[in-house]
C-alpha cells in the first residue's frame, strides 16, 4: 500500500471575545506520523490574553512544542499559513428571515473588528481573505480584510458544507497567508482532517494552520 502523502501541520486556535467559561488555557500537543517525512504538531490555546500578537501577552513557556524540536524531516517542507475562521457571532434568524442574510450583531461586529486587529499585528499579516459568501461570514471577512490590506474574495466553497479537500482547492498556489472564513462544524471538521484534532471553535474562533504547500 503506497505511504500516505506527507503533511505538516502546526495549528493554534484563538478565540475573540470568549466568555468567562472559556478562559482557562488548554494545551494539546499531538504528533502524528502518517508517511515518511509527515508529522503533525497540534497547539489549541483558548484563552485571549495569553498568546503573543493575538492576545497581547507572551505565550507561556513550555506550553507546547517548540518549532526546533519538530520531526527530522518536517522542517524542509514548504509550507503555508492558513488562519481558519468562524464567522463572528450573528442574529438569529427571524421566522421567515433566509439563514443566508443574517447579519453579525454587535457583539459579532466587535469580534470581527478585533481579529483584524490581531492579524493586523502579526509580523506577516495574511494576503488574501477569503470568506463564504454568507452575510455573516462576509461582514467577518470585511474588516479582517480592511485592517490587513489583504485582498478580498468570495468562494461558494466555503459555504456550510464546506470541507478540507475545499480548503486545500481554496489556497493551492497562493502565496503568503491567507485567512479562510467559514461556519460550523466544517471548521470543525476541517480542523480534524488536517491536524487529526478539533479544539472546538466559538463564533469568530480563528485556527491558525500551517500546510504544506
Amino acid at each position: 500500500m503506497p505511504s500516505p502523502l506527507s503533511s505538516h501541520v502546526t495549528s493554534t486556535l484563538f478565540s475573540s471575545g470568549a466568555d468567562p467559561s472559556e478562559q482557562a488555557i488548554r494545551t494539546t500537543p499531538v504528533i502524528v506520523r502518517t508517511g515518511p517525512l509527515a508529522s503533525i504538531v497540534v497547539r489549541a490555546l483558548r484563552a485571549p490574553g495569553t498568546v503573543g500578537a493575538f492576545g497581547g501577552a507572551a505565550e507561556s513557556q513550555g506550553s507546547c512544542l517548540p518549532r526546533n524540536r519538530e520531526p527530522a524531516g518536517a522542517y524542509a517542507l514548504p509550507l503555508m499559513h492558513l488562519y481558519l475562521v468562524r464567522h463572528a457571532k450573528a442574529e438569529k434568524a427571524g421566522r421567515d428571515e433566509p439563514d443566508a442574510t443574517r447579519r453579525l450583531n454587535a457583539k459579532g461586529r466587535r469580534q470581527a473588528s478585533d481579529l483584524g486587529s490581531r492579524l493586523a499585528s502579526i509580523p506577516e499579516p495574511p494576503r488574501l481573505v477569503v470568506t463564504s459568501p454568507l452575510l455573516r461570514a462576509r461582514e467577518t471577512a470585511e474588516p479582517i480584510a480592511q485592517a490587513t490590506g489583504a485582498e478580498l474574495r468570495i468562494d461558494e466553497r466555503l459555504a456550510p458544507g464546506a470541507s478540507a479537500a475545499d480548503i486545500r482547492e481554496v489556497v493551492e498556489g497562493e502565496q503568503g497567508p491567507v485567512v479562510a472564513v467559514g461556519h460550523q462544524p466544517d471548521c470543525s471538521e476541517i480542523a480534524h482532517a488536517l491536524t487529526g484534532s478539533d479544539p472546538g471553535f466559538p463564533t469568530a474562533g480563528m485556527l491558525e494552520i500551517e500546510l504544506d504547500a
